[in-house]
C-alpha cells in the first residue's frame, strides 16, 4: 500500500506497514507497548464485510510486523465485533483493553468497555472484572496509580477549549516523576462529520484527575491523510487522530494513534513539545469549530443542539441531549424544533 505524505503534522517517525499484520481491508488504531523484550502493537483489523477485531503482533526494525501474529480476537459469530484496543505492561503484566460492539442500523450501537490480562506466549486473553463497566462506556485511560500495589481506569473529564475529550493512551510516568497520557477530542465538521484533535495531559494519580494539559493540539484529522470509506457506513470520511499507544524513551514521548480510521501512525514529541498548562489556566468557552489547522465551517452550515429526549442517528453521531453539531439548514429543518434547536446560522 502506498500512503500519500502527512504534509500537516511534525513529529512523524514511521506509518504502520500493513502488509504483514491480519489480512483485512484496513488496519488502526493501533496501541503499541513494550513488554520484557519486546516491542508489540495492539491493532484493529477490518474485513472486507465491516466485522472487526483485534490483534497482537510484534514490531521490529524500524516500527514495523515481524514474525506471526501473536493474538486475534476475531469478531464473534453472535455479531459481537472487537474495537479499538490499548496494551499497557502493569506490575509486569500485559494488559489489553478493548472494547466490544454490538452495532446499530444507525449510529455506534451498543458497547462496553473490557479489561484482560495476555499471555502472549500462549496467544490467550483473560478477561477481568470490573464494578464500573456498563454499556456505552469506552476510551478509557488505563494507567498505574502506585507501581507495585492497584491500577486505576478512568475516562478524562475536563473542559478544553478544542473539543470533547474522549478516551487516550495508557499512561506512563516521564523522566521528571509525572504521569503523562495523550488522548483526543472532536469538534463538529459539517462536510466531514467530526474532526479529531490531539493532546497531551498530565494526572494526578491520587485523585485521578487530569491537572495539565496542552494548551492547543499537538496533531489534527487532516485532509492530506488517508482515508478509508467504510463498508458499514460509507459516507463515513473521518478526520481522526487517535491516540491509543505510548512508550517514553529517555526524553522522548512515543505515541501511536489511529489516522483518519485507516492506519497507524507513530509520532515522536520531546518534553518541551507538550506545551503543558494548569486546567484551571485554559479559556472557558464552548468546542471551536475552527480546528487547529484552521479549517472553518463551511459557508451556510447552521449549528444545532440536541433538544430531545433520544439521540440523534445522524452521520457522526450518534448526538446525544444537549450534544451541539453542525448540518445543512433543509437537514435542521427536516429534524424539527422538537430535536434540535438552531444555535448559529
Amino acid at each position: 500500500m502506498i500512503y500519500p505524505a502527512i504534509t500537516s503534522h511534525p513529529g512523524l517517525v514511521a506509518l504502520i506497514d500493513p502488509a504483514k499484520l491480519m489480512p483485512a481491508r484496513r488496519h488502526y488504531n493501533g496501541s503499541i507497548c513494550r513488554h520484557g523484550p519486546r516491542l508489540l502493537l495492539a491493532y484493529r483489523y477490518e474485513r472486507a464485510d465491516g466485522r472487526s477485531g483485534v490483534a497482537i503482533h510484534a514490531l521490529g526494525k524500524s516500527w514495523q510486523p515481524a514474525g506471526k501474529t501473536l493474538l486475534d480476537l476475531a469478531p464473534a459469530e453472535d455479531g459481537t465485533d472487537f474495537e479499538d484496543p490499548r496494551l499497557c505492561e502493569i506490575m509486569g503484566a500485559l494488559i489489553l483493553t478493548h472494547v466490544s460492539v454490538r452495532h446499530a442500523p444507525r449510529g455506534d450501537g451498543i458497547f462496553r468497555q473490557h479489561i484482560s490480562l495476555v499471555d502472549i506466549e500462549a496467544g490467550t486473553i483473560s478477561e477481568r472484572p470490573t464494578d464500573t463497566a456498563t454499556e456505552h462506556e469506552k476510551n478509557w485511560t488505563v494507567w498505574d496509580a502506585d507501581v507495585g500495589k492497584r491500577w486505576l481506569l478512568k475516562r478524562p473529564a475536563f473542559a478544553w477549549p478544542w473539543g470533547r475529550p474522549s478516551g487516550g493512551t495508557p499512561a506512563m510516568q516521564d523522566k521528571a516523576g509525572r504521569l503523562i497520557a495523550f488522548g483526543h477530542a472532536h469538534v463538529p465538521d459539517v462536510e466531514r462529520c467530526r474532526r479529531y484533535n490531539l493532546f497531551a495531559m498530565q494526572i494526578d494519580p491520587a485523585t485521578a484527575q487530569v491537572t495539565h494539559v496542552s494548551r492547543r493540539p499537538l496533531w489534527w484529522g487532516s485532509e492530506d491523510d488517508l482515508a478509508i470509506v467504510s463498508p458499514r457506513s460509507h459516507r463515513w470520511m473521518p478526520l481522526c487522530v487517535f491516540p491509543a499507544g505510548l512508550v517514553i524513551d529517555e526524553a522522548e514521548y512515543l505515541v501511536s494513534l489511529g489516522v483518519n480510521d485507516s492506519a497507524t501512525a507513530i509520532l515522536r514529541f520531546g518534553p518541551d513539545e507538550l506545551d503543558l498548562v494548569p486546567v484551571a489556566e485554559l479559556p472557558a468557552s464552548a468546542p471551536a469549530a475552527v480546528d487547529a489547522a484552521g479549517a472553518t465551517t463551511p459557508e451556510g452550515a447552521v449549528r444545532v443542539r440536541v433538544v430531545g429526549k433520544r439521540p440523534l442517528g445522524e452521520e457522526g453521531g450518534p448526538y446525544r441531549p444537549g450534544d451541539e453539531f453542525f448540518t445543512t439548514p433543509a437537514r435542521a429543518a427536516a429534524l424539527g424544533e422538537k430535536r434540535v434547536q438552531i444555535l448559529q446560522k
